[in-house]
């Protein structure tokens, strides 16, 4: 079977770490659209954050249920990727309420923070990987690939209704699947090496050294 990471006398397979970023790609997609509808309820509008920090968060957790062993446990990896993700949109969203013209693409956007995240991720990983650079190479591209659905979308035929709704979302959640492929090579070529967290374990606690 095809592996993404060799670790230890364990593997991870390549299908687990898809799986698992799709599954957080999935859950950051709600956790974003709730998260915008809690800050709009506050009286906040126009601000594309929560957007961010909803799909970081997501995927984050998602991530940490693989790598949580081999960080020391799961905070570490969340707190990288959601705040990597989630820092351009607020300078963007800072910016624009103190009045400065704020260019916004999404998926720009989308591959700036990804590009944060990877690096946070790679001070996580350097010291457990023989060749890290590689992690910070790739995963900025899947995000940016990732974030680059909502073009797709807009280059689509539009379909009125239920169909088009579906569709729409269909392709916005493909990104996942693109993401995880894109991170498991990523992982695959770094040389990631340590315990791995086997299905359905709960993450250690976080010792000190």
């Amino acid at each position: 079977m095809a592996v993404a990471v060799v670790a230890g006398d364990e593997r991870i397979p390549w299908t687990r770490w898809v799986a698992r970023t799709f599954l957080g790609w999935c859950a950051g997609f709600v956790l974003a659209i709730a998260f915008i509808v809690g800050i709009e309820s506050l009286g906040v509008r126009e601000v594309q954050f929560p957007l961010a920090m909803g799909m970081g968060l997501g995927v984050g957790v998602l991530q940490a249920r693989t790598l949580a062993p081999l960080l020391g446990g799961a905070r570490p990896w969340i707190t990288a990727t959601t705040l990597g993700l989630s820092a351009p949109f607020m300078a963007a969203d800072l910016l624009g309420h103190l009045g400065a013209p704020v260019l916004f693409s999404l998926a720009g956007y989308v591959g700036l923070g990804g590009l944060l995240a990877g690096a946070l991720q790679w001070r996580l990983l350097r010291a457990r990987a023989t060749r890290p650079a590689w992690w910070l190479l790739i995963t900025p591209i899947g995000w940016l690939l990732g974030g680059s659905t909502v073009w797709i979308n807009e280059a689509l035929p539009k379909t009125p209704g239920l169909i088009g709704a579906l569709q729409y979302v269909a392709v916005v959640l493909a990104g996942g699947l693109v993401l995880g492929a894109a991170g498991a090579v990523a992982l695959r070529l770094s040389g990631l090496t340590g315990p791995v967290q086997p299905d359905g374990d709960r993450f250690p606690a976080r010792t000190a050294p």
